[in-house]
């Protein structure tokens, strides 16, 4: 069962952390997140993901995995809905949402966090991890095919990643999080869409 499934996973992850496993079980299945769907592409919605970047936030601060977050933007969507039309980006929404779900880990957790944004939580992984996921995610989009009356639309997409780590402050939580997440997809747009951007890279940069 699902369920079954779920307990072995979590026992998996206290194995990890060195934590006593039926605690650690009881602990994080008390208030688990509700499952919830974006109804177009099938990922988990908007509530749902940030409810669950919380709820890991919280594993992390209690157990000290690491954490970490990919921020994906499809690039220049509103342009691509101006010329093709809102199905055409619809499209493209659902695509990104099948490359998403068929590239990220068992372990990961991916929801569609805004229009064209989507946020994959990865438990146990840290800035190198989510980076490998990310150009995965990258490369992957060159590769879909978007067809709309005929035609391919090319897909790519700006990318942000932060994570929890000594580089990142002592106060971490969802909004440090996603405010490096968000400030590194910027730069990522800034530098000419189609990149990845490590938060470390911020850090450095403002040292």
């Amino acid at each position: 069962s699902a369920r079954a499934v779920r307990s072995r996973w979590l026992a998996r992850s206290a194995d990890m952390m060195d934590v006593e496993p039926s605690s650690f079980v009881e602990t994080v299945q008390e208030n688990p997140p509700r499952p919830s769907k974006d109804g177009l592409t099938g990922l988990g919605g908007a509530d749902f993901i940030r409810s669950h970047l919380d709820y890991e936030v919280e594993r992390h601060k209690r157990y000290g995995a690491d954490l970490s977050v990919v921020l994906v933007d499809v690039d220049r969507l509103g342009s691509l809905n101006d010329q093709h039309g809102y199905d055409a980006g619809d499209i493209v929404l659902q695509g990104v949402g099948k490359l998403i779900a068929d590239t990220v880990r068992r372990a990961d957790v991916a929801g569609r966090y805004g229009g064209e944004e989507f946020l994959v939580v990865c438990p146990h992984t840290g800035e190198d991890g989510a980076a490998i996921l990310a150009q995965r995610l990258s490369e992957g989009v060159h590769r879909l095919r978007a067809r709309h009356k005929g035609s391919d639309l090319a897909v790519t997409l700006s990318i942000g990643i932060a994570a929890t780590g000594e580089q990142y402050g002592d106060q971490e939580g969802p909004v440090r999080l996603m405010s490096l997440a968000e400030a590194a997809l910027r730069r990522s747009k800034e530098r000419g869409r189609d990149r990845i951007t490590r938060g470390s890279e911020l850090e450095l940069e403002s040292a």
